[in-house]
């Protein structure tokens, strides 16, 4: 499991700037409408994760910001330990 600190405001009003949120690596099946840490290229962000015809959507709370597709299962790059980046896990809210 991880900390990680939320930076920004895409996933308002659920999950705010400065947030705290934990990450369960462990956790790695998705399921309709979580919350996942998802790696893209040098990133990672905090977002709603839906399947649509194979690709993941990445989901905001905030409505202004919009969806976006990523394919499953074709990770661009690989950590170290040579396992897939793109979900990094669940992710939960914590209380401030």
């Amino acid at each position: 499991m991880v900390l990680m600190r939320v930076m920004g405001d895409s996933m308002e009003p659920e999950i705010k700037n400065a947030d705290v949120v934990l990450i369960d690596q462990s956790q790695r099946q998705l399921g309709h409408g979580q919350v996942f840490a998802v790696g893209v290229e040098d990133l990672v962000y905090l977002k709603i994760i839906d399947t649509l015809s194979g690709k993941l959507l990445l989901k905001s709370f905030n409505p202004a910001y919009p969806h976006r597709n990523r394919r499953q299962g074709r990770p661009r790059r690989r950590r170290q330990d040579n396992r897939p980046c793109d979900l990094g896990g669940k992710g939960t809210a914590l209380e401030k």
